[in-house]
């Protein structure tokens, strides 16, 4: 390899990537995976009450088209067309559901969470008995999820996003699914979140392979392959977790910042406390994902100090070209992460709770993302119950 001036060994930008991290557990276990979920903890907000505290009328009518695009760029990057969450902001539950129909996404509810508690969703139509099943399979507790079009929990034929709810969720709920949709919209053309996580698993398992291999051969081929799915993994895996934790913290702030302005209206009360606990107990699980990325963890037992001197001058610039471009996403995603987690903390603490002792049981609340470890591609917008 010609003599590169100053040259940085691959450890030495392994490291860098992360360089304020700890390392991580294995990546393998922490990239999310599944369905995005929720959950109430019923010390702060009872689940039943909140089902009570409007009827499916209340609130305004939501315009009769659907009107301009409004792009906007969100937190984490994620774009939607504000114009259509404006639309439903102080909607009924009724018009929320008739608006959103207009824009290509299909509702159905299956049974009741509580047998206490208001069927204020009652209205929409009951699903078909595959998708109940199909419901019944995300998990006990799940209140609503998000499918986007020819999802593996959908029948092959229906190339429409769905959602499906309980029938005594909240509009709270409604919104947030309807909002996965808005985000699901501008990103399912350019690469579904099913074939993104398939890749992801294709490249984490050949990384995991080439590993192993250049550690017994060390030659320059197995460690190119190394490289190269190393590479792939840092570009996929952050994509990925944009599409499930970090999708979901930007829903709830997106939402909790409409209802402080009292522009969300006709949803539960404590909304503004579960969503702060939701979003610091996500952002907690989405902070142990992105230390999880260090490559130093990930090449941990091979030797790529010797790794660099089997490399070309071109081949060294091109693979610390991709890890500086993973190093800034990552770090970009960590520290916008960190002041959402901050403001959260600040306004549990003004309810006069702990984040660290007293949240513990919003594993999820209203619509989030519970089940998002298990290693499976679909993509799920949810909303679970407490455990």
């Amino acid at each position: 390899m010609g003599n590169l001036g100053n040259r940085l060994s691959l450890l030495v930008i392994f490291s860098a990537l992360l360089s304020s991290c700890m390392g991580g557990e294995a990546l393998m276990m922490l990239i999310p995976r599944t369905k995005k979920t929720t959950s109430i903890d019923l010390h702060v907000s009872d689940y039943s009450k909140a089902s009570c505290e409007f009827t499916a009328d209340q609130g305004d009518q939501a315009v009769p088209y659907v009107p301009a695009v409004d792009l906007r760029e969100s937190y984490f990057g994620k774009k939607y067309d504000h114009n259509l969450l404006k639309a439903v902001l102080t909607a009924s539950a009724a018009e929320t559901v008739r608006f959103a129909k207009m824009t290509n996404v299909d509702f159905y509810t299956v049974s009741r969470y509580k047998k206490d508690s208001c069927l204020m969703a009652s209205f929409i139509p009951e699903a078909q008995v595959f998708y109940q099943a199909q419901f019944a399979a995300a998990g006990q507790g799940v209140l609503g999820v998000y499918l986007p079009p020819k999802h593996v929990m959908l029948e092959k034929t229906n190339e429409i996003p769905t959602i499906m709810v309980r029938q005594d969720v909240s509009r709270w709920v409604l919104v947030h699914e309807f909002m996965h949709h808005l985000f699901s919209k501008e990103i399912q053309n350019i690469i579904s979140d099913e074939t993104l996580g398939i890749e992801l698993q294709a490249a984490e398992d050949k990384l995991k392979a080439s590993k192993e291999k250049y550690k017994i051969s060390k030659s320059a081929e197995d460690g190119k392959a190394m490289l190269e799915a190393a590479k792939l993994v840092v570009t996929l895996a952050p994509e990925q977790l944009k599409r499930f934790s970090l999708e979901e913290m930007a829903i709830e702030i997106i939402l909790l910042e409409q209802l402080n302005s009292n522009a969300f209206r006709n949803v539960p009360v404590n909304q503004s406390i579960n969503g702060a606990a939701y979003i610091y107990t996500s952002a907690s699980r989405a902070e142990t994902k992105l230390i999880a990325l260090s490559l130093d963890a990930m090449f941990a037992g091979t030797d790529t100090l010797l790794m660099q001197e089997k490399l070309t001058e071109e081949e060294y610039k091109n693979y610390r070209e991709a890890f500086k471009a993973a190093e800034k996403q990552i770090d970009s995603y960590r520290t916008e992460l960190k002041a959402l987690k901050k403001r959260a903390e600040e306004k549990l603490r003004q309810e006069g709770l702990n984040p660290k002792t007293d949240v513990n049981g919003f594993f999820d609340i209203y619509g989030a993302a519970a089940d998002q470890d298990k290693a499976d591609h679909r993509h799920v917008g949810c909303s679970h119950s407490q455990r």
